[in-house]
Order: structure tokens, then C-alpha cells, then sequence
């Protein structure tokens, strides 16, 4: 209808040549909403601005906020990128137990207010990738398995739901970690 009238105005304007009637009922029913649709669609050029164009000179990257938005976002491939590849960068050994049906109950006595949820999934695509396994733990006491199920276990469906442990999630795209 646009490619028709030209704008909305003109729709309007000739609604008599608008064809089929449910069509012109509901133009005219809804023309309110039309209309604001347009205001909502318009870039508004008259805002009035408080900076400048010399304000707005790139300074560099934040890499702070960025690591923590990354982090947040769990975005491993731009946190990847953004840390500078150096020795203190490299994986370092973590001791684990091997999280079981028999021992999952030593978890909930591992953490105190805080704990980190590593998940590891079979392929880069998060939204079809399986979970092959994950690490749950702080500090110096992880739990780590490849038997998915313990996810639903109470001990450590309790954890993930608490409202007073902060819990970190940390997706891994394909096998890195078991």
C-alpha cells in the first residue's frame, strides 16, 4: 500500500480507494496506531545533543568492562581474543574429584557463597550442542564429570537454585575440559 499511496498520510487520505473491506475496517479502526508507528519509526534529528563530535574520539578498548560483559555473557571466543596470549595466560593443572552418584553429596559441603558452573558442550553451537560434561566448585575444591545427569541431582539442583550462593556459569564449546 505504501508502494500504492506513497505514505501513510495518503492512505488516509484516499482510504475510499483502499481495496477490500476487512482492510479498510482495520486501517481505519487502527489508524491511531498507525500513526504512532510512523512517530516511532522517525528518527528524531531535531534531539537535542550534549556532546560533541571532538567528545566522541576512540579511546581505546574498555577492557575491563569488556572482560566482565564477556564473562557475563559467557562470550569464550571474544574473551579469547581479547586476552593477550602469554605464559600466565596458559592452562594450569586443577585438582578435581570425580563427581558420582556416590559422592555428589560433598558438594553442597565444598561451597559457601559462591561457586562456578562449568558446563562443556559437544560442539561451538551452544543451541545444539549436547552437555558432554561439566566441573562444579570455587577455590581450590572442584567436582568434575562427564555423567550429565548429577545436574539434576537435588544435591546440586539445590546449589543452582539457591537464592543465597551466587552461582557463575561458564559454557565450553566443544571438549576442552573432561
Amino acid at each position: 500500500m505504501i508502494q500504492q499511496f506513497g505514505t501513510i498520510d495518503n492512505i488516509y487520505a484516499n482510504i475510499d480507494e483502499v481495496s477490500g473491506k476487512k482492510l479498510k475496517e482495520h486501517l481505519i479502526n487502527d489508524q491511531d496506531k498507525a500513526l504512532m508507528a510512523r512517530t516511532l519509526a522517525t528518527i528524531n534529528r531535531d534531539a537535542p545533543l550534549m556532546i560533541g563530535l571532538d567528545d566522541l574520539v576512540y579511546q581505546g578498548d574498555n577492557t575491563e568492562a569488556l572482560t566482565a560483559f564477556y564473562e557475563k555473557m559467557s562470550f569464550k571466543s571474544f574473551l579469547d581474543k581479547l586476552a593477550p596470549s602469554t605464559e600466565e595466560n596458559q592452562s594450569t593443572e586443577i585438582n578435581y574429584v570425580v563427581l558420582t552418584k556416590d559422592n555428589v553429596a560433598d558438594v553442597s559441603a565444598a561451597i559457601d557463597k559462591e561457586f562456578s558452573l562449568q558446563i562443556e558442550l559437544s560442539d561451538e553451537n551452544y543451541h545444539l550442542a549436547d552437555i558432554i560434561g561439566f566441573a562444579i566448585g570455587s577455590g581450590d575444591k572442584w567436582f568434575a564429570t562427564n555423567e550429565v545427569e548429577l545436574l539434576t541431582s537435588q544435591p546440586i539442583k539445590r546449589l543452582i537454585e539457591s537464592q543465597t550462593v551466587k552461582v557463575n556459569v561458564l559454557m565450553l564449546n566443544g571438549p576442552t575440559l573432561l
